[in-house]
């Protein structure tokens, strides 16, 4: 059972706000991390493979985010049927995890900077904070503002 899209208002701001977030860290995820997606993980599909016949940058970090993509997005989903359940709003939560993971990738980006190796480990976590917080928006779009 999916967890019911909150009721209220959602303003066009929020919208736009939240396609500029995830606009703006897919681009950051692609130039800093030598074509990392973080809003569309499937990209990074077709990047392995390239990586795999070019020897390419990144082929952790793209290797890893599908699978952190998809358990995020199930942890989201799980905490939003769980607040429902209580009968209490998800949105609040979710949004605060994403600022919260968005702050993280920001902060290790800015520890692993300058990134000259796309598979350094502080390059891996800023990359795949990033996934998270954009697995998280796209969980609690598609769920909690599916209005």
């Amino acid at each position: 059972m999916a967890a019911p899209a909150e009721s209220g208002a959602r303003p066009a701001l929020v919208a736009v706000l939240l396609s500029f977030v995830a606009g703006y860290v897919d681009t950051v995820g692609f130039v800093s991390l030598f074509g990392l997606f973080t809003a569309h993980v499937t990209g990074n599909l077709v990047l392995i493979g390239a990586t795999l016949i070019h020897s390419r940058h990144g082929f952790v970090t793209k290797l890893s985010a599908l699978p952190v993509f998809v358990l995020v997005v199930g942890a989201t989903a799980l905490y939003a049927r769980a607040r429902a359940a209580a009968g209490r709003r998800a949105l609040p939560g979710a949004l605060l995890a994403q600022l919260l993971l968005l702050a993280g990738f920001a902060a290790v980006g800015l520890a692993a900077s300058p990134i000259t190796d796309a598979d350094a480990p502080l390059a891996v976590a800023a990359g795949l904070l990033g996934v998270a917080a954009m697995s998280v928006q796209n969980a609690a779009s598609r769920l909690l503002m599916a209005e």
